[in-house]
C-alpha cells in the first residue's frame, strides 16, 4: 500500500489523510524505537530517551494513547530482521527511522533475511490503514460513545431477542452485505444501516442482517 492508496482509503472513509493520534500514539513511538534506536539504547524510561531524540514532545509525552491489542515485536540481528504488529505510518512516512531497506509502503509485518536472494531479501507480510489499528478504533468508539450521550438524535432501544429473530428471518438468515448463509458457519450480526452516532435508531427498518466479517468491516458507515 503506497501513499497514494493510503490517501484514497482516508478520503473514502471521510478521514484525514494520515492518523489523528499518531504524535501520540505509543503504538507508533514503539514502532520508531525498534527502527531507528533498538541498538543504541536500554530500553529504560523509553519516554524521556524518545523525547531527547526529538521523537515526541513533552507536551504530547503526557497525553500517551497506550497500544490496545496485540504489542508491536521486533527481532533485530546482522542477518535477520522481523517485525510484527507495527504502525504502518512509521515504514510510509518516516523515512528518518525505517530501515533502509523497507519500501514506502504501509507495512506493519514484514522481514528482512540476508540469506535469501538479493532480490528477496526483503518481504512485507502485511499493510495496514491507520482507520485499521485498533487505537484509532478504541478513540472513535469512545468518541461516538460520548456523541451518542449528548445527541437527542441518537435513540438506542435495544435489540430484543425477539426484533433480532425477526431481522434475520425477513433476510432469510443470510447476510445481506456478502450474501453468506449460517449454514456455511458464519456468525451472524444485527447491523444498523445507519449508525446510532449518525442518527439511527433500533427500529425494524433501519436494521439489517450481516455476518460479523462484514459487520466489523462496515464500522459505522452509513448504507
Amino acid at each position: 500500500m503506497n501513499k497514494k492508496e493510503y490517501y484514497s482509503i482516508s478520503a473514502k472513509q471521510k478521514l484525514p489523510n494520515r492518523c489523528p493520534i499518531l504524535n501520540n500514539c505509543e503504538r507508533r513511538l514503539l514502532s520508531i524505537y525498534f527502527l531507528g534506536f533498538y541498538d543504541c539504547h536500554d530500553g529504560k524510561d523509553l519516554l524521556s530517551f524518545l523525547i531527547n531524540k526529538g521523537v515526541i514532545s513533552r507536551e504530547n509525552a503526557e497525553n500517551i494513547i497506550p497500544v490496545s491489542g496485540e504489542q508491536p515485536n521486533f527481532i533485530g540481528g546482522k542477518t535477520l530482521i522481523a517485525y510484527n504488529n507495527f504502525c504502518p505510518e512509521v515504514s510510509l512516512f518516516d523515512s528518518d527511522y525505517r530501515f533502509g531497506f523497507m519500501k514506502e509502503i504501509a507495512s506493519v509485518k514484514g522481514e528482512w533475511d540476508d540469506f535469501r536472494s538479493e532480490n528477496n531479501k526483503f518481504k512485507n507480510y502485511e499493510c495496514r490503514h491507520f482507520s485499521e489499528c485498533p487505537e484509532f478504533c478504541t478513540i472513535k468508539f469512545d468518541s461516538a460513545k460520548s456523541l451518542q450521550k449528548t445527541n437527542p438524535k441518537n435513540k438506542r432501544t435495544g435489540i430484543s431477542k425477539q426484533l433480532r429473530f425477526e431481522v434475520f428471518q425477513r433476510d432469510g438468515f443470510t447476510c445481506k452485505y456478502c450474501g453468506r448463509s449460517q449454514e456455511e458457519g458464519v456468525k451472524l450480526h444485527v447491523d444498523h444501516k445507519k449508525p446510532i452516532d449518525a442518527g439511527g435508531t433500533d427500529e425494524f427498518s433501519n436494521l439489517i442482517t450481516s455476518c460479523e466479517d462484514c459487520n466489523f468491516g462496515k464500522s459505522n458507515k452509513i448504507i
